[in-house]
């Protein structure tokens, strides 16, 4: 397509798939997206939360998140993140109060047509979307799983299943 006159420009549709959490772990290069948000709260660089799985995440304080909570103390905006992955578990105990009604475009009609439909139920059938929402908005200091990059910040997360249960899918399905 790119030799085609009216064809400025074409990018491949290639396919993508979720990394597992194990091989992510033995990977020697990591990277993690964080966002940053607090809700009038002053968190000290050695306050702790309760989360019986925060001692495992390397990622909190490689980005500063600790920092980023007493820089922006007194911000009240709440902040929606769509996290386009394998859907998102909406009864996740960890998550509760902080998702959207989601979109699932990883599933298609009978004509083919993908289903933009809302999920109801923010069904994950893979886990690795409600991974990435927890990441983002596990509720802080609950005595439950992790604490979310967003602390006590109002963080509301948009499921969107591009990806379908074995967590493939194509550069076109995200896009």
């Amino acid at each position: 397509m790119n030799r085609h006159p009216a064809v400025e420009y074409a990018e491949m549709n290639l396919r993508c798939k979720v990394i597992e959490y194990e091989k992510f772990k033995r990977a020697e290069n990591k990277s993690i997206l964080s966002l940053d948000t607090i809700d009038n709260m002053l968190i000290s660089k050695t306050t702790t939360p309760d989360d019986p799985l925060y001692s495992e995440q390397w990622g909190i304080e490689s980005v500063n998140v600790l920092e980023a909570w007493q820089d922006i103390i007194g911000i009240d905006n709440k902040v929606t993140v769509a996290v386009l992955d394998t859907g998102v578990e909406g009864t996740h105990e960890d998550l509760v109060g902080r998702i959207a009604t989601g979109k699932n475009f990883a599933q298609y009609d009978s004509n083919g047509d993908p289903y933009p439909e809302d999920m109801q139920g923010n069904i994950d059938d893979n886990g690795h979307g409600t991974m990435v929402a927890g990441v983002i908005a596990a509720v802080y200091d609950n005595g439950i799983g992790i604490a979310g990059t967003v602390g006590h910040g109002k963080v509301e997360i948009l499921p969107l299943k591009v990806l379908n249960d074995m967590g493939w899918g194509t550069f076109y399905d995200v896009a």
